[in-house]
């Protein structure tokens, strides 16, 4: 017998030495006699019960915005690393570095040059949508920087 058996067994034993007092009730139906919307608002409700024991309520906002904010500065960060990494500059580089290295990849990674097969196409395509991405997002930033 494996293990999944041997687990199976034991819950089932369990729930037959309940018998008559099951445990899986809510108000007065049990668990199986309960309608899915029924399910859905037990559910609701408990969550609202839990934030409420947790002291999440009006002004959780302001207790969680500071730790947003963070998060976002965060993501931002990775973001600008990663538009830099895939034009293969250092962080800082300038406009002008950025738009050098947006077309010297442009030029390599070329979709037209792969128009007979259809596999290089998709991917140079692809490179090209996350290097123009990459330029634009690193242009705007060192514009909203000024």
């Amino acid at each position: 017998m494996g293990v999944l058996e041997k687990l199976a067994e034991a819950t089932r034993e369990k729930f037959d030495s309940l018998g008559s007092r099951s445990v899986l009730r809510i108000g007065n139906k049990s668990l199986s006699e309960l309608t899915d919307a029924e399910l859905e608002a037990e559910l609701a409700q408990r969550r609202r019960r839990r934030a409420r024991s947790r002291g999440v309520g009006v002004g959780e906002a302001q207790r969680t915005r500071p730790m947003a904010q963070a998060v976002r500065r965060y993501e931002r960060r990775r973001e600008l690393k990663q538009w830099y990494a895939n034009l293969e500059l250092e962080p800082g580089a300038s406009a002008a570095e950025i738009e050098e290295a947006y077309r010297r990849l442009l030029r390599k990674y070329d979709p037209a040059k792969h128009e007979g097969d259809p596999e290089k196409h998709r991917v140079a395509t692809t490179l090209v949508k996350g290097l123009t991405e990459a330029r634009r997002g690193l242009l705007d930033h060192l514009a909203s920087e000024r």
